[in-house]
């Protein structure tokens, strides 16, 4: 006779008694077949064993990882500003070494459609926060003098933003918020946005190309070669 498992079942009492090993190793093959399809079966149908539970909390944790890290991967991707806004970046470059400091920014529309870039040297910054002020108020003058009206700046310094909404006071740099602030009423809607270095890159790029001592401000109406790669990715990944 057999238990279901291949394994013979022995009622003889004097078999038992001269077999002992061999009736014990059986036995725990036995034992050993059914603890093994009873944890299968509590894993699909939530038995004793809780491994069922165990298999939901670990999906639950699963997919709240996935949703986190696309999260951060938005955070650092460019993204189109609303309807009928244009979106400028802008970014300053600054080095000890140089005498100076340079200053990049591009401008897009709604679509994510290029609609201007330029680069320009800027006075002579103390610091890096300085730098970045100065580009966002280069920015912010030749955008309007392009007639965008309904519009947000973006850049990568988190200090320029606090600033600007007053949430930080810097008395080395009060001037420089003073500008800002006079030329954003001149505006119909501004925004002054933060961003991660990542989503910035094209303006980064326009900032730290070479400026010719002769012509201290270039604007590009078209895309310049430099440009295409980094633009194309941002366009793409959106």
């Amino acid at each position: 006779m057999h238990n279901g498992y291949g394994e013979p079942q022995v009622y003889h009492t004097m078999f038992f008694f001269n077999h002992k090993w061999p009736l014990k190793t059986s036995l725990l093959r036995s034992y050993n077949k059914f603890q093994h399809f009873q944890n299968i079966y509590d894993t699909f149908h939530g038995g004793s064993s809780g491994e069922y539970g165990n298999a939901e909390t670990r999906y639950a944790d699963n997919t709240r990882r996935s949703q986190n890290r696309n999260v951060e991967a938005q955070q650092h991707k460019w993204i189109r500003p609303p309807a009928g806004y244009t979106k400028c970046n802008y970014d300053g470059a600054f080095s000890n070494t140089e005498r100076g400091a340079k200053a990049g920014w591009i401008i897009r529309d709604d679509m994510g459609i290029f609609k201007g870039a330029a680069n320009a040297t800027t006075r002579y910054p103390k610091t890096a926060l300085e730098r970045e002020l100065q580009a966002l108020l280069f920015a912010m003058m030749n955008c309007w003098s392009k007639g965008h009206r309904k519009i947000l700046f973006e850049g990568d310094n988190i200090n320029v933003l606090k600033l600007i909404k007053g949430e930080t006071i810097n008395i080395d740099v009060i001037n420089w918020i003073k500008d800002i602030r006079r030329w954003a009423t001149k505006f119909e809607d501004v925004q002054f946005c933060w961003v991660n270095r990542k989503a910035n890159i094209c303006a980064d790029i326009l900032a730290k190309q070479v400026i010719p001592s002769s012509s201290p401000f270039r604007y590009f109406s078209y895309v310049p070669m430099f440009l295409r790669d980094a633009l194309s990715n941002d366009y793409f990944d959106y």
